[in-house]
């Protein structure tokens, strides 16, 4: 396999091996690791660098608009009611992939490219280094699967052994963010407790809903 021009990586520790392995050092990357964002690489560019915070804030408010919509909507047809948080759902999940392909200019893929996959024992962690952005870019007629092993220890997050503190990582995530998190730290006290809820996959739409569900009771 011939070494691409462009390689999606979010693992810091992955990217070093496929630089060890004879990557070039100027090959393009592009990632949404705030490590390799912040390294001295001048070939690394920002997932989201043709995007800005109006732009996300207004499809996040978008897709809660036309999801609440397409839920309400279903919920009262006797015929699709059962139906109406499994298509909401599927709905959030595809609009999501559209604001995933907004990221790109077309012109990126005219050569083949990497998507770098890091795998590692625990199969918590892989899920949680897999980018949904994989599932849009691998289905590409030129793109690559690269999986590459990494250590659990160093990956305990997307961002690998990531220097960005905590404090600007809290400012991305936001107060509802903060407030989500908050509430899975403290369910841990209350394993116990009867009532459940499974939530299959976490997303901006999931921590609103919880944080006015609990905010306003």
């Amino acid at each position: 396999m011939s070494n691409p021009q462009l390689v999606f990586c979010d693992s810091y520790e992955a990217l070093n091996k496929l630089y060890a392995n004879g990557l070039p050092k100027n090959t393009k990357i592009i990632t949404k690791s705030p490590t390799i964002l912040r390294s001295n690489n001048t070939y690394v560019q920002n997932l989201e660098e043709y995007t800005d915070d109006q732009y996300r804030e207004k499809f996040r408010n978008k897709s809660k608009i036309l999801t609440y919509k397409i839920f309400n909507s279903l919920k009262k047809n006797k015929d699709y009611s059962e139906y109406s948080l499994l298509m909401a759902y599927n709905f959030l999940n595809f609009f999501n992939k559209i604001f995933f392909g907004s990221l790109f200019k077309e012109d990126i893929f005219k050569n083949e490219f990497w998507i770098v996959q890091p795998v590692c024992e625990e199969k918590q962690v892989n899920y949680a280094l897999s980018s949904e952005i994989y599932n849009i870019l691998e289905t590409h007629p030129l793109c690559k699967k690269k999986k590459i092993n990494v250590n659990v220890t160093k990956e305990r997050s997307t961002r690998g052994n990531s220097k960005v503190s905590v404090f600007r990582r809290l400012r991305v995530v936001g107060y509802k963010g903060i407030f989500w998190y908050s509430i899975n730290l403290i369910a841990l006290l209350f394993k116990n407790n009867k009532y459940k809820i499974a939530i299959i996959s976490t997303n901006e739409l999931v921590r609103d809903i919880v944080y006015y569900l609990l905010w306003n009771k």
